[in-house]
């Protein structure tokens, strides 16, 4: 059961970290100068934060 939840736990945090990392590049090629603040938004708090940058970002 460990091992199960440890994968989970693996697969979250690196999507989490994928997120994070798209983000940032996207914020940087949008020409944001919070991108690295947005990415960690996204490692905190996963899928909201990534709602909250494509939200805030607007259709740019």
């Amino acid at each position: 059961m460990a091992a199960e939840v440890f994968g989970t736990l693996a697969v979250i945090y690196g999507f989490n970290a994928l997120l994070a990392v798209w983000v940032y590049r996207n914020a940087r090629w949008h020409g944001s100068d919070l991108a690295a603040g947005w990415a960690l938004l996204v490692v905190c708090t996963g899928v909201v934060g990534l709602a909250v940058y494509l939200f805030v970002r607007g259709d740019v």
